[in-house]
C-alpha cells in the first residue's frame, strides 16, 4: 500500500469515526424526544379521561 492510499484510508477512518459519534448523538436525542412524546400522550390521555368524567357528572 503506498503512502497516498494510507493517507486516504486514515482520513476515511477519521471521518467515519466522527460520523459514528454524530449518529450516536442523534439517536440519543431522538430517544429523548420519543420519551417526551410518550409522556405527553399519557398526560393528555389522563386529562381527557378526567374531563370525560367531569362531563359525565354534569350530564347525570
Amino acid at each position: 500500500m503506498n503512502h497516498e492510499m494510507k493517507k486516504t484510508l486514515e482520513e476515511i477512518k477519521r471521518k467515519n469515526s466522527a460520523l459514528k459519534g454524530k449518529c450516536t448523538n442523534y439517536e440519543a436525542a431522538l430517544q429523548e424526544l420519543q420519551e417526551k412524546l410518550d409522556s405527553n400522550l399519557d398526560i393528555g390521555k389522563e386529562m381527557s379521561e378526567k374531563k370525560l368524567d367531569e362531563w359525565k357528572k354534569v350530564w347525570k
